[in-house]
């Protein structure tokens, strides 16, 4: 654990070594705070296979209306070469682009929530079974 975690000082004694307190020092200086490093990004917990789903289907209807409004885009700016038209069309295949990424990411976290939920719900004779016949399918490939 970091300590800028915890709600304590940190003291150096006059011999060099260092201790903590939770108010001020006792028998020595308050020490600097060494340089606290860039946040690491913190992993997310997994979904359910059911808010994954929900996630999904968002991520799918998000893809459909960006869809048509690239097709509206376009039928409306057809024929029009000017510099709007063109950022106007340029934005609408940014948007269904985003768009097709969420949903391919949603889908590939429904579908690991699925399979996280299956496993957990196997036998060990089933999780056994089932790494023979991935090790079977790897002989033959």
């Amino acid at each position: 654990m970091r300590e800028e975690f915890f709600d304590f000082t940190r003291c150096v004694r006059p011999d060099g070594t260092a201790y903590g307190t939770r108010g001020r020092c006792r028998s020595g200086t308050e020490a600097a705070r060494p340089a606290t490093p860039a946040s690491t990004p913190t992993r997310r917990k997994p979904q359910s296979s059911e808010n994954a789903k929900a996630t999904w289907q968002k991520a799918q209807k998000a893809e459909k209306t960006a869809k048509a409004n690239l097709k509206k885009v376009l039928k409306e700016t057809k024929g029009n070469n000017s510099p709007e038209a063109h950022a106007q069309r340029r934005n609408a295949a940014d948007l269904l682009e985003k768009a097709e990424i969420l949903a391919l990411r949603a889908s590939d976290r429904y579908f690991a929530a699925k399979k996280r939920e299956d496993r957990s719900a196997m036998t060990s004779e089933q999780r056994r079974q089932e790494r023979e016949w991935d090790r079977q399918r790897r002989q033959i490939g």
